[in-house]
């Protein structure tokens, strides 16, 4: 909030995510920004420019399916590892850190509105996504994990996963 809070042309709306949850008391919270326990992200993020997360893969995967370029600060888990893919991927700013400073966060929300790259890119992802048919894809690739494994990234293609399929399986014939 406080790395934002001089933008006056800027709602910035805080998200704690989970119910009856609260900033501690005394928290300043600047004019610009509410500050909600929870809304389901899919509610919230058709509105956004721009989704400053803590990198979580649930998070991650709510911006990528609203075709948002995303700002990521996450410790612990598997977030660095999320982080490290949405920056990979042209779809957004990995921090680097769980505890970014307000200077960071504004700095990065800067670089994505500056830049279409991120937005075209995230963009590209969501239409991606939109084609997947999740349940025929956990189907056929636990088929194929029954003949071995194979490595799927989180930033590829649906095309790009059916040539890394096919490839795999030409080799182990």
């Amino acid at each position: 909030m406080e790395g934002l809070e001089t933008r006056e042309n800027t709602l910035v709306v805080v998200v704690l995510g989970k119910r009856g949850v609260a900033l501690p008391v005394g928290t300043r919270i600047p004019a610009n920004a509410r500050v909600a326990d929870l809304i389901p992200f899919d509610e919230l993020l058709p509105h956004s420019a721009v989704f400053v997360t803590n990198g979580g893969c649930a998070a991650s995967q709510h911006g990528i399916r609203n075709g948002k370029p995303l700002v990521c600060a996450g410790a612990g888990e598997a977030k660095p590892e999320t982080s490290a893919k949405t920056e990979w991927c042209g779809i957004g700013v990995n921090l680097r850190t769980g505890t970014p400073t307000p200077e960071a966060i504004r700095g990065a929300v800067d670089k994505i509105v500056s830049n279409p790259k991120y937005k075209m890119r995230a963009k590209n992802l969501e239409a991606e996504m939109a084609m997947f048919d999740p349940t025929s894809f956990s189907s056929q690739t636990l088929k194929s994990s029954l003949r071995g494994s194979i490595s799927l990234d989180i930033c590829m293609g649906k095309k790009e996963i059916e040539n890394q399929k096919r490839d795999f399986i030409e080799q182990r014939e």
